[in-house]
C-alpha cells in the first residue's frame, strides 16, 4: 500500500499536458529559426558573390592600369590607331589591348583589359617631362641682341640668351626698376630654335585640307550635347561645318569639331577635353573649360577666362600675319605652339599676353612674343617684343613675369620640344 501511495504521488508531481498552442508556437519558432538561417546563408552567398566581381573588378582594374604603364614605357614602340593585344600572364585568360591615338598637341593611351565577356577601360592623356631646357624660363636664339628689360620685368629660373644677354631698355620714359636682371643662371643659346616633333603639328594641321590620315575618324552629323564621349577604340569623332559653330552648351570628351569660317566658344559653355579647329577661334570673357584650340589665322582668349589643364594653343598660320591673344586676367594652363616653317625659319606670328594674363606651362613661339603678362614656365621664343598703342619696341620685355619656378610640378612638359624621354600622365579622361 505504501508503495502504490509513493508512485501514484510521483506520477501526481511529474504529469504534465502538452497544450495546442504551445505546439503552434514551437512550429513557429522552428520557421523563424528555419528562415533566418535561410537568410544567413543567402547573406553568405550573396558576400561571396559581391566579393568575387569586386575582386574581379579589381583585377581588370589593376591589369588596364599595367596596360597603360606598358604603353607609356613603349610609346616609341606603338604605332598610332593600331591596336596591340597582350596575353597578360600567359595562360588565355587575363589579356589587354592597347592604343596610342594622336590628341591635339598630346596623345591618348587606352588599355582594355579582359576577362571572359568582361572588360575594364582605362584612358589617359599623356604628355612628357622637360629636360633642362624645357624646366628653363626662358630660351633665346643666338641673334648678335641683346634683351632689353623695362619695368617690372622679372625673370626667374635659368635663361638661355645671345651672348649679350641683358640691357636696361626705356619705353615711354620709364626704365629698368629691378637690382639684378634675373633670378637665376645665363647660358648660351644656339642660333636657332630648339628641335620641334612636328607629327602631332602635322596631323592636326592635315584636318585644314580635309585630309586627317593620322586620325581615324567617325564622321557625326549632329553636336552631341550633354554627354561625354568615350575614348574607347580607335575612331576619334569628328564634327564638321562650312558655317560658323558657336557653342554653349555642354561637350565632353572623343570629339574634334572644325568650322570652316570661325569656332565662338560662349562663357555659357562646358568643354572638357574637346579639340576645335578653325581658322579663327574666339573664347569668350569668363569662360572655364580644358580646350586645344588649332586656328590659322587668330585665337583670342577673352578676359578672365580659365583654360584648365590639358589645354593647348596651336597656330598654323605660317607665312600669314597670325596671332594668339590672351586677354586680361585670363590664365591658360597648358602648352602654346606657333610653329613655323622650321627651327631655323620663323614665322609672322605673334603671341600677346596681356597684363594680369598667366599661361601656366610652356611655349614655343618661333616668331615673335609680346608678354605683358606673366609666363609661368617656360618660353622658347624667336624674339620678344613689346607692343605699347602703335609702337612696337623689339627685344625689349615690359613689365612682364617668366617664372620657371611658379610652374607647378602637377603640369609636365611637352612632347613636341625640351623633354626627356620620362612619359607622364596629363590627366585620365576615361
Amino acid at each position: 500500500m505504501m508503495f502504490s501511495a509513493f508512485i501514484k504521488a510521483c506520477f501526481n508531481i511529474f504529469h504534465f499536458r502538452v497544450k495546442g498552442g504551445v505546439l503552434q508556437l514551437t512550429l513557429g519558432i522552428g520557421v523563424i529559426i528555419s528562415v533566418i538561417c535561410a537568410a544567413m546563408i543567402l547573406l553568405v552567398y550573396l558576400s561571396n558573390l559581391h566579393f568575387l566581381k569586386q575582386k574581379l573588378e579589381n583585377d581588370l582594374s589593376d591589369n588596364a592600369l599595367s596596360g597603360i604603364a606598358y604603353g607609356m614605357a613603349s610609346r616609341d614602340q606603338l604605332n598610332f590607331n593600331e591596336v596591340y593585344s597582350f596575353d597578360l600572364f600567359g595562360e588565355g585568360i587575363d589579356s589587354v589591348d592597347i592604343i596610342r591615338k594622336p590628341w591635339g598637341m598630346f596623345e591618348v593611351l587606352t588599355a582594355v583589359a579582359k576577362r571572359g565577356s568582361n572588360e575594364e577601360l582605362k584612358a589617359a592623356i599623356i604628355t612628357a617631362q622637360p629636360d633642362d631646357v624645357g624646366r628653363s624660363a626662358l630660351y633665346i636664339p643666338e641673334n648678335n641682341s641683346p634683351i632689353y628689360l623695362v619695368g617690372e620685368t622679372t625673370l626667374v629660373g635659368t635663361a638661355y640668351l645671345p651672348e649679350r644677354k641683358f640691357s636696361m631698355g626705356y619705353i615711354d620714359g620709364q626704365g629698368y626698376n629691378k637690382k639684378s636682371f634675373i633670378e637665376g643662371d645665363v647660358k648660351g643659346s644656339e642660333s636657332v630654335m630648339p628641335s620641334l616633333d612636328t607629327i602631332l603639328i602635322a596631323q592636326t594641321k592635315a584636318f585644314f585640307k580635309e585630309a586627317p590620315d593620322g586620325y581615324r575618324v567617325n564622321r557625326i552629323d549632329f553636336l552631341p550635347v550633354g554627354q561625354h564621349l568615350s575614348f574607347h577604340g580607335l575612331p576619334s569623332n569628328y564634327y564638321y561645318s562650312q558655317q560658323s559653330i558657336d557653342l554653349s552648351d555642354s561637350i565632353s570628351g572623343n570629339i574634334i569639331i572644325q568650322s570652316g569660317i570661325r569656332v565662338r566658344v560662349t562663357s555659357k559653355a562646358s568643354l572638357d577635353n574637346v579639340i576645335i579647329i578653325a581658322p579663327d577661334i574666339d573664347i569668350d570673357n569668363g569662360f572655364t573649360g580644358s580646350v586645344q584650340c588649332i586656328a590659322q589665322r587668330k585665337i583670342v582668349i577673352g578676359s578672365g577666362a580659365k583654360l584648365k589643364y590639358p589645354s593647348a594653343l596651336l597656330l598654323a598660320g605660317e607665312e600669314n600675319d597670325s596671332s594668339i591673344v590672351i586677354k586680361k586676367d585670363a590664365v591658360v594652363e597648358g602648352v602654346v605652339v606657333i610653329s613655323g616653317y622650321d627651327k631655323s625659319i620663323g614665322s609672322r606670328g605673334i603671341l600677346s599676353i596681356q597684363k594680369g594674363a598667366i599661361l601656366h606651362g610652356m611655349a614655343y613661339v618661333n616668331g615673335r612674343a609680346d608678354i605683358q603678362g606673366a609666363i609661368w614656365g617656360h618660353l622658347a621664343a624667336r624674339s620678344v617684343m613689346a607692343k605699347i598703342a602703335s609702337a612696337e619696341y623689339a627685344s625689349h620685355l615690359f613689365n612682364a613675369e617668366i617664372n620657371s619656378v611658379k610652374r607647378s610640378a602637377f603640369l609636365p612638359g611637352s612632347l613636341l620640344w625640351a623633354h626627356t624621354e620620362e612619359i607622364k600622365i596629363a590627366e585620365w579622361i576615361d
